[in-house]
């Protein structure tokens, strides 16, 4: 007999484990929490969704292996900058440690 697949699918699927990585995110104040999405399947753990640094895309990735120690972490989260700076505000940037 052949088994349904959605009932596979569903039997895979770990909601358990979704929630203790988001409830992880928010504990530890992830950047955009509210952005990412995450599913596990088979042991592997998706995050998709947008941050506004590779230090907060890093961090997700650390705070979901953490989260789910069992998972693997596919993190397909992108980095977009809030506001576009142009050459003359990375300018003044660098400038003030300099003054």
């Amino acid at each position: 007999m052949r088994r349904n697949d959605s009932a596979t699918v569903a039997a895979r699927h770990d909601r358990q484990s979704e929630q203790a990585i988001l409830e992880t995110f928010s504990q530890n104040h992830a950047g955009g929490v509210g952005t990412l999405r995450v599913v596990v399947m088979d042991r592997a753990a998706y995050i998709d969704g947008s941050v506004a640094s590779y230090c907060q895309k890093k961090a997700v990735t650390e705070l979901a292996a953490c989260a789910a120690a069992s998972c693997r972490v596919i993190n397909r989260v992108r980095v977009v900058p809030a506001l576009p700076s142009g050459d003359g505000a990375r300018a003044q940037g660098v400038a003030r440690p300099l003054a």
